[in-house]
């Protein structure tokens, strides 16, 4: 499977975190990555070396900085795993992330929020002639379930369907960020909507283990999402319209956060109590990123509340799927 000279080491590694109970397949694939790298550039190494390192690093310039501040750790233990065999293995010191600029997060009005689903099906009924059954059937839930759950797209794609309770709308994330399993629950409109779906797309394929698959019953790349969002936003009018950094798939999610935040501020609730609650439910590993958040809605509450008012009637609405 590797095939850099240390290849048979990395194997062991991963297979030896597995074991010890981590969910390693995002990892798995990135070293996957790095071996290729090695194998290309630094074929005759037998371990990590200092320049190796950098290299793989300046190779990466189309990558966001704070996506290899996620990547750098993995390589850093992988480094610690090898020292045990190879003395002379470059371990990748603490304290050498790379300086990021802090997001903006794009406040999502209820215009673009009802044009987008709009959209979405208009954008079914194009491909329908196209006779893609699954897209339009999974599309419109996809998202739906992006905005009223505030999950990341690659925790929506993972989903199997053992993992998803269409009767009590509990769904269990298995693989999320820091490989943290956790549970959510949706609200009572997408449970219905997933189980009518559910239905739907049994017919199609049936005994999928993927709640969303391709037309082989497999599970989607990760970037479908990302695919389907910019042929359903780039060509409405809104998205000529927008204003700051733009409306993106994780926009979703930094919706769903800051409206629930700004539910509780005009409530009167302790936001600083009720944190730990909403980081938890969004598979946060601390509280820095919802502070993020929580000083927005303090700045801007009216701002929010005016661009995040109830939008339920046409973001879940009570249809069948006669009527994409």
């Amino acid at each position: 499977m590797f095939k850099c000279k240390f290849g048979d080491k990395i194997q062991n590694f991963i297979e030896q975190k597995i074991n010890a109970g981590a969910l390693y397949e995002s990892n798995k694939y990135l070293l996957k990555e790095f071996d290729r790298f090695v194998c290309r550039h630094f074929n005759d190494s037998t371990t990590i070396t200092r320049d190796c390192f950098e290299e793989w690093i300046a190779s990466k310039p189309f990558l966001k900085k704070s996506t290899i501040n996620r990547r750098v750790p993995v390589l850093r233990q992988l480094g610690l795993y090898l020292v045990n065999f190879f003395p002379e293995t470059y371990i990748i010191p603490f304290g050498c992330s790379l300086k990021c600029i802090k997001y903006q997060v794009h406040l999502i009005t209820k215009k673009e929020l009802k044009a987008f689903f709009d959209g979405v099906t208009v954008y079914c009924k194009e491909i329908m002639s196209r006779q893609w059954q699954h897209q339009i059937l999974e599309i419109p839930v996809v998202f739906r379930m992006l905005y009223a759950c505030g999950m990341r797209s690659h925790e929506v794609l993972r989903l199997q369907c053992d993992d998803v309770n269409l009767e009590t709308g509990k769904v269990i994330i298995r693989e999320s960020k820091s490989h943290k399993m956790r549970v959510i629950y949706m609200h009572p409109q997408l449970t219905a909507l997933c189980s009518d779906y559910d239905q739907h797309i049994e017919v199609l394929c049936p005994n999928r283990k993927v709640f969303f698959c391709n037309c082989e019953g497999l599970q989607w790349s990760h970037l479908i999402i990302g695919r389907w969002f910019h042929n359903i936003w780039d060509g409405l009018p809104e998205s000529k319209e927008q204003k700051g950094n733009p409306f993106t798939p994780h926009s979703f999610r930094h919706n769903f956060a800051l409206t629930v935040l700004n539910r509780w501020y005009r409530e009167g609730k302790d936001l600083n109590v009720m944190l730990p609650y909403l980081a938890e439910y969004m598979g946060h590993s601390d509280l820095e990123a919802l502070n993020y958040y929580l000083h927005l809605t303090e700045d801007f509450s009216p701002d929010i509340e005016k661009a995040m008012s109830t939008t339920n009637e046409f973001v879940l609405p009570e249809v069948s799927y006669g009527k994409i």
